[in-house]
């Protein structure tokens, strides 16, 4: 009986070996399918389309062209590896010589920090930058429009 189960046991073994080995080289097969992938399909879009920086933005982060979010990454790099975040409060970001010519202000807020960046990277393409001015030209914001109807509501 003890025999039966030893070789029972050493089957077993045999067969997850086997399974191992078979499922190495799909995941190796897969991995280099993805990458092939990647390399051919691969689009930019939103956050990691690529974008055109300020002079400004270009001195601080050292690239000409980045996504938003690498360049808020770089940007975070840059305040950590100085110690520029108040250590009372670590939302605000006290600005040496290179963030004070990009912000012109001595501290900021991480939030406000986000939505002063957005004015140092612009489109790369012409597409997008003609999109961008129809936005900012589409006319009155919603809440304008929706006071405009209370009022015509009230006149007839």
């Amino acid at each position: 009986m003890r025999d039966q189960i030893d070789i029972c046991l050493h089957t077993i073994e045999e067969d997850n070996k086997e399974d191992n080995v078979e499922d190495e080289n799909d995941a190796f097969e897969d991995k280099e399918r993805s990458t092939e992938v990647d390399k051919d399909v691969k689009k930019r879009g939103g956050f990691t389309k690529l974008c055109s920086l300020s002079p400004k933005l270009q001195t601080l982060v050292g690239e000409s062209e980045l996504a938003r979010t690498e360049v808020v990454k770089k940007v975070w790099g840059c305040i950590k590896d100085n110690q520029l975040q108040d250590p009372k409060n670590k939302q605000n970001i006290l600005c040496d010589e290179s963030l004070l010519a990009l912000f012109h202000v001595s501290s900021i807020n991480m939030f406000q920090m986000n939505k002063a960046l957005s004015k140092h990277i612009w489109p790369l393409d012409k597409e997008d930058a003609a999109a961008d001015s129809t936005k900012k030209k589409c006319g009155a914001s919603r809440r304008q429009k929706v006071q405009m109807s209370h009022i015509r509501r009230k006149n007839a």
